[in-house]
């Protein structure tokens, strides 16, 4: 049974279990047998963006590479050079990275065996959008001095009796005058 904030995700362990292998050797297991172009022109790219070798193994591979490779680029754009028999395309945009092209492809799994498939590559862990803080990410953008409500949570008895101390003179008279009863009644219960 999985917790609030817990749940399935993919484990870069379990995705590349071998990490002598190198890209050019199947260390990515799911695509490991695959000899589709466009995944092969994307580890191209890749490797000649980010100056690396597909025959390298993938444990010499940088923290960043690596990083990029399982979560993807963020904002910054790779070239992608796209061969197909007939043609050629080029595609200028970020790297998704393969955990969250896993992620979407168990999400639209047609079949129970695709998703069982995908099943072998994941562990049961924190979830990715709480960080296992069991709120959404609404709510933990939410900060007040600088800490969201989960970090507050998670403080000492002391550590939060002081940081609800410094909390009142820090605030402008009108969030004293709303914040007053609910700090007090905190400070009351966690006091002893």
């Amino acid at each position: 049974m999985q917790r609030i904030g817990q749940g399935d995700v993919f484990s870069t362990a379990l995705i590349v279990p071998d990490t002598s292998l190198s890209i050019a050797q199947g260390a990515i297991l799911p695509w490991a047998n695959n000899d589709s172009s466009f995944i092969k022109d994307t580890f191209n790219a890749l490797a000649q963006h980010y100056n690396f070798s597909l025959d390298d193994p993938i444990k010499n591979l940088s923290d960043k590479v690596k990083n990029v490779l399982f979560y993807g680029s963020g904002d910054e754009e790779i070239k992608f050079t796209y061969n197909s028999e007939a043609k050629s395309k080029v595609v200028i945009q970020p790297f998704g990275g393969i955990i969250p092209s896993l992620e979407e492809k168990y999400c639209q799994a047609a079949t129970q065996w695709i998703k069982d498939e995908l099943l072998r590559y994941q562990v049961e862990g924190d979830c990715r959008a709480c960080g296992g803080d069991r709120l959404t990410q609404e709510s933990l953008c939410v900060k007040i001095a600088n800490l969201n409500i989960s970090e507050v949570a998670k403080m000492r008895v002391s550590e939060a009796y002081d940081w609800f101390t410094n909390l009142e003179h820090s605030l402008t008279e009108t969030h004293k005058i709303i914040a007053k009863l609910v700090i007090k009644e905190i400070k009351d219960r966690i006091s002893f």
